[in-house]
């Protein structure tokens, strides 16, 4: 929903004001709903302030920014495609920083996400002699 819903504003709009109003929105939300379903202690806020922070300012505020930035000249298909990868991606991090290993259940889930980006990719070509009537 999201990547449809920049497709429709992104073109109209200033990437940093939409990108603004999706932050202020989301905050608002889970603010909201952070009082109903969380217990929330200044002890726990400040142990966790250094990952808050990271996530609010880097993953999402320079992540998402970057995202509208992007997606203002692609279509909503292509964009969905390139972060379907991100998986792939987290998966190449993991093993190359982190020193990760993989088992073999992972490493065929690995290939079967990076076949299917390539086959949406491909063009089949259309039968010939064949109509599909409309009614």
């Amino acid at each position: 929903l999201q990547i449809i819903a920049i497709d429709l504003f992104a073109p109209k709009a200033d990437a940093i004001k939409l990108s603004m109003i999706q932050f202020i929105t989301s905050g608002t939300l889970s603010f909201i709903a952070m009082l109903f379903l969380e217990t929330v202690t200044v002890q726990g806020v400040m142990s966790a302030g250094v990952a808050i922070l990271y996530t609010g300012l880097f993953s999402s505020g320079i992540g998402f920014t970057l995202q509208i930035v992007a997606q203002k000249n692609l279509q909503p298909t292509v964009s969905s495609l390139i972060m379907s990868t991100e998986s792939g991606i987290s998966v190449i991090a993991g093993v190359l920083i982190l020193g990760e290993m993989l088992t073999r259940r992972e490493i065929l889930g690995c290939i079967i996400m990076a076949v299917a980006v390539v086959a949406a990719q491909v063009k089949l070509p259309k039968k010939s002699g064949e109509s599909v009537k409309n009614y």
